[in-house]
């Protein structure tokens, strides 16, 4: 009861104080990508008649069709040039399909308690994606039944209803291989994370993909992986099943993508799910992004990725952190703008910091603005591998800002509102200056800072260790100053609905 009557209080205060109260907001799917005019020939057999190294050019047309590219060729688009995994279905019984849904391959690694991932099946209806429920669909789902048929939930009368019925729109046959202005839609691709996205290089060098609108992938909407020359610049790559983009084995620059609202199908989000996940990396540029509202971790490398640059991105509103820096080392993170991550998952120590990084070796984290995340910036070591030592870290010339939460929130004992921290019997050579710090409230006895095993509540006593040296505050004045000319909120927004998910996950582990 008076674990009750204190919710019951936050909730009020919550109210008085903010304004801002309701669940995290659900993006939405956009505009209408209904069928605009089907083409008339295949992109398949232009393909097939153009010669090694020439440009194919695209009709203002939709494609309906997966296409293989066997030889090194540049395909242009135009405004309307468009590659779709769907079919218009026009033969219906009512709401129900006379055509059946192909049967593909389904996965399971689902986010715990839900099974939407294992739903590869997709339908638009007037161009916006449909729920898949099990039965029974009300407005804005719709179901399979036993004999694979559609089943709508709104009468397809007057309306034009687009199934997926392919598993992908390009797949790479060939190395040297171009593709700009073109948008593409819908896909039953299964699990890729690394591998199989619906546009999937399937391993080929030198692949660039630009100036494209990518979405509805079921799982990765697109995997640049296993060779070097890889490279996505200027799309929009969202509403992905489970990853924007997925990498393994490469070199891949990501320059001036937005990367928005994936992992719709709620893929278990600690595995692999979210913008960004790839996998020993090399060498990598990722710079100019604008990364949000992905439902996991917005850019995360892991395992040996090394000299990774993850350089001038706007990054808000993810899930999970915004950079995820795990096993791996030399990475070079700085001048990134990074707010409001992190507040939907709390695993354990640093998972909704702004920036995380986990037993890596080297990194050079610098001249960041963190602000309002979970948590700020974080230098953990686990000892569940020991494939690097955590060590040889530097956290310099960083600007954080965060804001004091009530203590009852389920926080863990190296993951609670901290500052900056680096936690786990990390090497001392792990080490930070400069940072410059925001907090509303004076300094209490409530830790802000975590160096190895200890927690430190003011900032004298944190610059006293490797942890920084020379750290400072800075006044509201500049707080507001600093986060204007970035153009970020000058204080946080509530995150009702995040903390009464993290509450109900206490109040579970309790009873």
């Amino acid at each position: 009861m008076r674990l009750l009557t204190l919710w019951a209080m936050f909730v009020i205060a919550g109210f008085l104080l903010t304004g801002c109260v309701g669940e995290d907001e659900k993006p939405s799917v956009g505009g209408d990508d209904s069928a605009s005019g089907d083409c008339t020939t295949k992109l398949a057999d232009n393909i097939t008649a153009a010669s090694a190294g020439s440009t194919v050019a695209l009709d203002a047309c939709t494609y309906r069709e997966k296409v293989i590219i066997n030889k090194s060729i540049t395909l242009v688009g135009q405004e309307g040039s468009k590659i779709t995994g769907t079919d218009v279905w026009t033969n219906w019984s009512g709401r129900v399909s006379t055509n059946t849904v192909p049967t593909f391959v389904t996965d399971t690694e689902c986010e715990p308690g839900t099974s939407e991932c294992s739903r590869p099946e997709q339908v638009f209806f007037d161009g916006k994606y449909l729920t898949q429920v099990a039965s029974s669909p009300a407005s804005g789902q719709f179901a399979l039944d036993s004999a694979r048929h559609v089943v709508l939930g709104d009468d397809p009368a007057g309306h034009t209803v687009e199934v997926t019925v392919r598993d992908g729109w390009v797949l790479g046959a060939a190395s040297d291989v171009t593709i700009d202005n073109v948008d593409m839609i819908g896909s039953a691709n299964s699990r890729s994370g690394e591998r199989s996205g619906a546009l999937d290089n399937n391993g080929y060098p030198n692949w660039t993909v630009k100036n494209s609108d990518l979405s509805y992938g079921h799982a990765a909407v697109v995997a640049l992986w296993g060779n070097t020359g890889l490279t996505l610049q200027d799309n929009v790559i969202h509403h992905g099943g489970q990853l924007g983009v997925g990498s393994y084995r490469a070199t891949l620059n990501l320059l001036n993508n937005t990367i928005h609202t994936n992992n719709i199908a709620d893929y278990f989000h600690d595995w692999e799910a979210g913008g960004v996940k790839a996998t020993y990396h090399e060498q990598s540029q990722w710079s100019g992004n604008e990364v949000y509202a992905n439902n996991g971790y917005a850019f995360w490398c892991d395992i040996t990725c090394n000299g990774v640059e993850i350089s001038n991105n706007r990054m808000h509103h993810n899930a999970g952190s915004a950079i995820y820096y795990e096993i791996s080392s030399n990475g070079n993170i700085h001048h990134n703008t990074i707010w409001e991550n992190g507040w939907k998952y709390n695993d354990g120590a640093w998972t909704g910091s702004g920036i995380h990084t986990t037993n890596c070796w080297g990194c050079d984290v610098y001249n960041n603005t963190v602000a309002w995340n979970q948590n700020g910036i974080s230098v953990l070591h686990t000892t569940s591998t020991e494939q690097f030592e955590t060590a040889n870290n530097w956290i310099h010339d960083n600007y954080i800002y965060m804001k004091d939460y009530p203590s009852f929130l389920p926080f863990y004992s190296c993951s609670r509102q901290l500052a900056l921290g680096y936690c786990g019997e990390a090497d001392p050579s792990n080490r930070g200056s400069g940072n410059k710090y925001y907090y509303p409230t004076v300094e209490s006895s409530a830790p802000r800072y975590h160096y190895n095993t200890s927690g430190h509540s003011s900032l004298a006593s944190f610059n006293a260790t490797p942890g920084d040296e020379g750290g400072t505050y800075m006044t509201t004045a500049q707080k507001d100053a600093n986060l204007s000319a970035l153009g970020v909120p000058n204080r946080p927004s509530f995150r009702f609905g995040s903390h009464l998910k993290s509450v109900g996950k206490l109040l579970r582990g309790l009873f």
